[in-house]
Parts: C-alpha cells; sequence; structure tokens
C-alpha cells in the first residue's frame, strides 16, 4: 500500500461522513483468503497499537496476600474471600463493565469455578497466553499500562476482521500508523502471511468501506 493511496481515501471516507451525534471512528476492514483448502485463518489476539484508540478497564481476581498491592493498580480488584458475593446476575455485570480480568494464578481453579462460565463466553477468563495469568512475581504497574492501551481482536469463524484504528478527527498521520502496526502484526500471525490477505479497506462508522 502507496501511502499516498492511503491518505486519499483517508480524505474521501473523512468528506464523505455526515455529521452525527456521535464521534465516528475509522475502521480497518481486512478480509481473508486460503493459500490451500486446509488452511485454517484463525486470529485471536490483543494488540496495542502506537496510538491507543481507548482506554480499556482491568479488573484483578486476586488472593487476600496479593489483595492490597493489586488494589493500589487496578480498576477494580476482588479478594478471594469476597467470591461468594457474587451471583450470576453480579457476575454478567462485572463482565460488562472491564475490558479485560486478570486473575492469580494460585487461585484460578476458584476463579473458572466461580467466573469462569460467564467470563469464557465473552472471551474474558484469565489466561496465560494473553499475559493475564499474574503471580507475585508479575510487574503488574506494567502489565496494566500494557491492558489500558490494548484491545482484543478476534474473527472466530469469519474470513474478515474489523478494527477500530482511530477517530475521524485523528491526523492522518496517527491513522495510518495504526493502520499499518494492525497489518502488520495480522500479517505475522497468519499462516501464509500477506498472501492470506485477499482485500482492505478503510470505513467510518456509518460509511461505506472503499477499498485501498
Amino acid at each position: 500500500m502507496e501511502q499516498k493511496q492511503i491518505e486519499e481515501v483517508l480524505n474521501a471516507i473523512k468528506e464523505a461522513s455526515k455529521n452525527r451525534k456521535f464521534k465516528q471512528s475509522v475502521d480497518l476492514v481486512i478480509t481473508f483468503k486460503k493459500t490451500s483448502p486446509k488452511e485454517n485463518i484463525q486470529i485471536d489476539t490483543l494488540i496495542s497499537p502506537p496510538n491507543p484508540v481507548k482506554t480499556s478497564k482491568v479488573c484483578a481476581l486476586v488472593d487476600k496476600d496479593m489483595y492490597m498491592r493489586a488494589k493500589a493498580v487496578f480498576d477494580n480488584t476482588i479478594n478471594r474471600e469476597d467470591f461468594d458475593k457474587y451471583d450470576k446476575k453480579k457476575i454478567k455485570k462485572l463482565s460488562r463493565e472491564y475490558d479485560f480480568f486478570v486473575g492469580e494464578a494460585g487461585i484460578m481453579p476458584q476463579i473458572a469455578a466461580k467466573f469462569g462460565k460467564q467470563l469464557t463466553g465473552i472471551g474474558k477468563m484469565p489466561n496465560p497466553k494473553t499475559n493475564t495469568v499474574i503471580n507475585p512475581e508479575t510487574k503488574i504497574e506494567e502489565l496494566n499500562e500494557n491492558l489500558k492501551r490494548s484491545f482484543r481482536i478476534s474473527n472466530k469463524k469469519n474470513l474478515a476482521i474489523s478494527v477500530k484504528i482511530g477517530d475521524v478527527d485523528w491526523d492522518n498521520s496517527k491513522l495510518i500508523e495504526n493502520l499499518k502496526y494492525v497489518q502488520n502484526t495480522l500479517i505475522k500471525l497468519l499462516p501464509s502471511g500477506e498472501s492470506n490477505i485477499r482485500k482492505i479497506y478503510l470505513k467510518t462508522t456509518m460509511g461505506k468501506p472503499v477499498s485501498i
């Protein structure tokens, strides 16, 4: 993709966007193609673009020995001794309020028993693959800062993915920087790299996709 071409598309979709009662985002849409019938294109990862598009909220589920330390860092911290205070309704509300949940390794069985059904179903269960299972040696301040600027992207069973790369009032330079970051991240994760990318589009929240 040529930088000039990307800027032309960005300018076009911005100009076409109508004034709304809400701030429209700029979304990157990438469609995939298989290079062989058996190829599995499955994306499920956390990304932290150079220009944060949101500030995520993080909730920690820890044992009493780690509680005070975690409480000073995360948006919310729940002590294992208080797990019984959470019924299905409260857990559902909690799962909607926070983008990420981190869990202490030593009590993962208790976390799974109490919160597993709700959090697993929406992809928020603490998991070593997303660095959200912690222990006393974890640099939780650094982890929290990273999670706050991160978000999850997943294509589930679709051969396409849509990612917010910023807002319509952002400078093109920031949008392009995030676009290239997402594209390069995906290329590294795809089984055949760039060969798995069919088309790349840009669009505003309410606008039509424009091919790059």
